[in-house]
């Protein structure tokens, strides 16, 4: 399954294309993003944590996550996985995989 990871304050997540986040293989939670395109984990503790990335879509016209200015996913790259983007009301709805039902949203600056 692909993954891949983002650090905040000295512990290091690893986010999975169907939605679950696990820190030292344990599962901690699920994420999404919030309107200003942040990742956001909601714990299995009800709390929740950001982080801030930034997207863009290179010059293939791919999805690609960064982080600190350093590209972190491409969300095309993904080997047996088909990412699917659709449009609604100016916001855009990726899903990672075609073939699930997770989904995360990406609004314009």
């Amino acid at each position: 399954m692909a993954t891949f990871s983002l650090t905040q304050d000295g512990d290091s997540f690893e986010f999975d294309v169907f939605g679950s986040v696990t820190k030292d293989t344990m599962n901690v939670g699920t994420w999404t993003t919030d309107a200003a395109n942040n990742i956001v984990v909601k714990q299995t503790d009800g709390t929740t944590m950001s982080f801030t990335v930034d997207w863009a879509f290179n010059a293939d016209n791919q999805l690609v996550l960064s982080a600190g200015g350093q590209p972190v996913f491409n969300f095309n790259q993904v080997a047996g996985n088909r990412p699917f983007y659709a449009t609604q009301n100016a916001v855009i709805k990726v899903r990672p995989d075609k073939n699930h039902t997770f989904s995360f949203a990406l609004r314009g600056t």
